[in-house]
């Protein structure tokens, strides 16, 4: 089966429109963001009164937005309720706990289809990095993007995966083997939406015999 796999650019209009819902959600739901909203408006009177120039609001006003950016992500990490990490090595999750004795997040060696259809809910936001759903077969990729799609929505994907060189994801919805461990190179984007989920970026990097693909979306 084929399918276009080609992302829509997002209009302007769009990426201004979620940017001012976040920010009204943050007034919204937090109440820290009423003390930066006093103090912003206490910091521009003061501008005001001391005649700043250009140069001096410029600098003020980049100081607002960073405050801003900084307390809505710490809010948003506050409202995850739950870290797990999943690694089928017992070895290397027993590492990680002594490495990061004092981390929010709970370790777990097992099979990681078989923990997320256990113990996935609504809500859940799910990361992979540089490399885990390669081991995986596509029947069981498909499968469990399709079980998250219909049974926990909303989610999320953020995924850093390898690919093979010649795998051209316009053409090829397939998952072909690559390099030397013989892994897949899945066709993360065609796997997603038919899933029903919806890209929200894509990007690639590619370094010698190393391709990168980095996808966040959406159920």
């Amino acid at each position: 089966m084929t399918e276009d796999v080609r992302l829509q650019p997002q209009t302007w209009g769009r990426k201004f429109r979620c940017a001012f819902r976040g920010v009204k959600r943050g007034f919204r739901g937090e109440c820290s963001f009423f003390v930066h909203g006093f103090m912003t408006v206490a910091v521009v009177m003061a501008a005001m009164a001391l005649g700043a120039d250009r140069y001096e609001w410029y600098a003020l006003l980049l100081c607002i937005t960073l405050v801003l950016t900084a307390e809505m992500l710490n809010s948003a990490i506050e409202r995850l309720a739950r870290f797990t990490g999943i690694d089928l090595s017992a070895e290397q999750v027993r590492r990680n706990r002594e490495r990061y004795p004092d981390a929010a997040i709970d370790w777990v060696s097992g099979d990681a289809l078989a923990w997320i259809k256990a113990n996935g809910a609504p809500g859940c936001v799910f990361l992979t990095h540089n490399g885990v759903f390669e081991y995986f077969r596509r029947d069981d990729l498909r499968e469990l993007f399709r079980d998250i799609a219909t049974r926990m929505k909303p989610a999320i994907f953020s995924l850093s995966e390898p690919l093979g060189l010649d795998h051209d994801l316009e053409t090829e919805t397939g998952s072909p083997p690559y390099g030397y461990e013989r892994s897949f190179s899945h066709n993360y984007v065609f796997l997603l939406q038919d899933a029903g989920f919806e890209i929200l970026h894509r990007s690639e990097y590619v370094s010698g015999n190393h391709r990168l693909l980095r996808l966040v979306a959406r159920a």
